[in-house]
């Protein structure tokens, strides 16, 4: 660079700075003019030699911008008002120009006079992330720009600040009401714009124009939290004349925890490429746009809107009373997932005004639909349509308690309603007859019904579960029968006469958990129900049922050698838990419940017998943990040969059984030794008429028992009359705080007994 005889040059160029990479030599004479770094942006690393006039009192760093980091930076992050303040006294012309990200945190107003500076120079900014700045009212003062006056195609001005802006990220801003100090219309551009990101910004009042929503031509997501201000998202000002907004590319949309939101937009809106809707705890929303998700169920949707929507999700919104309003329902086609949750107004999902022919196919993608706590939903749908959603696969209704029929789908993998005190009727959609009939649920996997007081009726007679592996039923008083069922010789519904829950044609082959509570059923399934239903059964459990009299059979136990755990809770009558009566000798079994793991027996008041008939073969040998609680007619729990037999048993739990006496009872077997090798824990607590373990002289051998818990057991006087051996035992628990140990079981039962009363201390001998 070579200049000479300019007196009146000031700096080589006025608009932006001019950077010389490469500068190697430098001539500057007779330029008295030139003002601080006039001559642009070099890398002084690179000059080789430099002749300046001396009576010129300027040098290289005057004359040029030395490149220094903040000259490249492309990322940077302020975390308060010191680095600000340090950032802006020491600010270079260069300083910023190839910026990408900016983040910054806790500053004061002087961020708005940094990003006044950003505004002008970081022409290749793309982020924008500002948080926990409490005082801001504004973040852009834009009152001092100018506007770029050629208009687009719109005939609105093009802005030429910020044009390359991508995303807005926006939280903790308290005092923020606007985000420009005026319209910035002209002055920024949008058109890049993807992601807006905006929470917890309490003050905001005004997001855009919708002179500014016009221009959001890329915006691909809206996220909006936690602004307690915002009644609209794009404000229609004081034109109350319609204006259609349209955003092109906007493909996800949240709004969450919005309390004064009432709309998008007063005016008609236009989402064509929308994907994802989800709005949370926004009480005062009247509307997202017109027919959809609204309070005035007689709108009806646009057509052309919402045709690529593919998850939408509502919640806490008080006011809304249909999902969508629609002339055909044509317009989501490409619905996946719909999810309305705690909206107490909504009556409808889906409202449709014109005619539809029952043959109509809607809804078709649609494979999952959760409805809960909508205490006024009365349908789902205004019309009984046969091709509905038939390939739903998780369906999904609690606490809808207005609700009284119901559309259900034979695709379905996963079936829960529960607390819906008018549902009446299930209508199962087919895909070959769309009626109820023969119906065969391929994918169905889980089904659980609970609380449905006046539902007597789910599946249609003849259906089949090929692939069901869970069933829970729970509080459905009315329903009598898992499966309708006629008889084979007269058009009667047999669950008007049979007192089996499952009848004796149906089959579940695959079925592995089943849970049947507070019905009163007084037999569960037919001895002879087909050969393969519930071998595969691994967890069982009956509670609060008045009739069942006794839980398995001996042709049903044989079925069972997959059960890993048995639960029974609170069946008033039932008198014993395995039934041998009329057991057919079969030499092909060895063994039954080979896998039962885990016995459980609660509040059985009549139960006197864990069998009435001492089994034959080798019974729960993989038995691992024992409950009796609440079991006032149980003498003794099982006979010294069955005993001999639990020898994987680690815990054994015995609790509030008035008139148990002993825990094992003699029978005509003779054995020198009892042996429990791998129990672990022993509880005996509330037990008054317990005399002993067992009365017998006999070896107890105990190699692994670590633990003991004893409370209120006053007429034990020792544990066994025979030799006991307990190695690992070193302590009597009394309380959860309290041990006594006296140097063996026996001795330690007896001191208690001896000193019943005695509020003792920790005592070891």
């Amino acid at each position: 660079m070579h200049l000479e005889g300019l007196p009146n040059i000031r700096c080589f160029s006025s608009g932006d700075i001019v950077e010389w990479p490469s500068l190697e030599n430098v001539v500057v004479t007779h330029c008295p003019n030139l003002k601080k770094f006039g001559l642009g942006k070099i890398n002084q690393s690179q000059l080789k030699s430099t002749i300046m006039e001396k009576d010129i009192d300027t040098n290289v760093p005057y004359l040029f911008e030395l490149s220094d980091e903040f000259s490249t930076i492309i990322e940077y992050n302020i975390g308060d008002n010191e680095e600000l303040d340090k950032t802006i006294d020491n600010l270079k012309p260069s300083h910023f120009t190839n910026l990408l990200f900016f983040r910054a945190k806790n500053c004061n107003e002087k961020l708005i006079k940094f990003l006044s500076i950003l505004i002008k120079r970081s022409r290749k900014l793309e982020i924008i992330n500002i948080k926990q700045c409490k005082t801001l009212q504004y973040l852009f003062d834009i009152s001092h720009l100018t506007f770029k006056t050629n208009e687009d195609e719109d005939g609105d001005e093009d802005g030429k600040y910020f044009i390359k802006i991508k995303e807005l990220n926006l939280k903790d801003l308290y005092h923020l009401t606007n985000i420009w100090n005026k319209d910035p219309i002209g002055v920024f551009g949008f058109k890049n714009l993807q992601m807006i990101n905006i929470k917890n910004c309490p003050s905001l009042e005004i997001l855009f124009t919708h002179s500014v929503a016009k221009k959001l031509c890329q915006i691909k997501e809206l996220k909006l939290e936690e602004c307690a201000k915002l009644d609209e998202v794009v404000d229609h000002g004081q034109d109350d004349k319609p204006t259609i907004v349209k955003f092109p590319t906007l493909s996800k949309v949240e709004f969450k925890s919005l309390s004064k939101l009432i709309h998008f937009y007063l005016h008609h809106l236009e989402f064509p490429s929308l994907k994802t809707l989800i709005i949370e705890k926004c009480p005062q929303m009247e509307k997202f746009t017109t027919g959809f998700v609204t309070a005035n169920a007689s709108s009806i949707i646009d057509e052309k809107c919402f045709s690529e929507l593919n998850e939408l999700k509502l919640d806490s919104c008080d006011k809304l009373v249909c999902v969508v309003s629609s002339k055909t329902l044509q317009e989501l086609r490409n619905l996946k997932k719909l999810i309305v949750t705690h909206c107490k107004s909504m009556e409808m999902v889906f409202n449709i005004h014109d005619k539809i022919f029952h043959s109509t196919e809607l809804l078709q993608h649609l494979d999952e639909l959760i409805l809960t706590d909508l205490p006024n939903l009365t349908n789902i749908i205004n019309k009984e349509i046969g091709m509905f959603y038939q390939n739903l696969q998780i369906l999904q209704v609690i606490r809808c308690k207005s609700l009284n029929w119901l559309p259900m789908s034979s695709n379905l993998t996963n079936l829960k309603i529960s607390n819906c005190e008018s549902l009446e009727k299930i209508m199962i959609i087919n895909k070959e007859e769309g009626t109820r009939g023969l119906t065969t649920f391929s994918h169905l996997k889980v089904v659980s019904l609970e609380n449905l007081t006046n539902l007597s009726i789910v599946f249609p007679s003849t259906s089949k579960f090929p692939s069901l592996e869970t069933l829970k039923i729970e509080n459905c008083p009315t329903l009598k029968t898992f499966v309708e069922e006629f008889n084979k010789f007269e058009d009667i519904p047999e669950s008007t006469t049979s007192n089996h829950f499952f009848p004796n044609s149906l089959s579940l082959d695959k079925l592995k958990v089943l849970y049947v509570i507070n019905q009163d059923v007084e037999k569960l399934w037919h001895n002879s129900c087909p050969s393969k239903s519930f071998c595969k059964l691994e967890i069982l459990s009956l509670s609060n049922n008045n009739k069942l009299l006794s839980a398995m059979s001996c042709s049903m136990i044989i079925r069972f050698n997959k059960l890993e755990k048995l639960t029974l809770d609170k069946c008033e009558l039932l008198t014993e838990v395995f039934n041998f009566e009329g057991d057919k000798p079969n030499d092909n079994i060895q063994e039954m419940l080979p896998q039962l793991r885990t016995l459980a027996l609660s509040n059985l008041s009549n139960l006197t017998c864990i069998w009435n008939r001492e089994p034959k073969v080798s019974f729960s040998p993989n038995l691992v943990s024992l409950y009796i609680v609440h079991c006032d007619s149980l003498k003794s729990l099982f006979s010294l040969s069955s005993a001999n037999n639990l020898g994987n048993l680690k815990l054994l739990k015995l609790c509030n059984c008035g008139k148990i006496q002993v825990v094992i009872s003699n029978d005509k077997d003779k054995y020198d030794s009892i042996i429990f090798p791998k129990m672990k824990c022993l509880i005996l607590k509330d037990l008054p008429e317990l005399v002993s373990f067992y009365r017998q002289s006999r070896t107890f051998d105990w190699p692994n028992l670590q633990t003991v818990r004893v409370n209120n057991i006053p007429n034990m006087k020792t544990f066994s009359s025979g030799n006991l051996s307990t190695p690992l035992l070193k302590s009597v628990h009394i309380t959860f705080v309290k041990k006594l140990w006296l140097g063996n079981l026996n001795e330690t039962i007896s001191y208690i007994h001896n000193n019943a009363g005695t509020k003792f201390l920790i005592l070891y001998t």
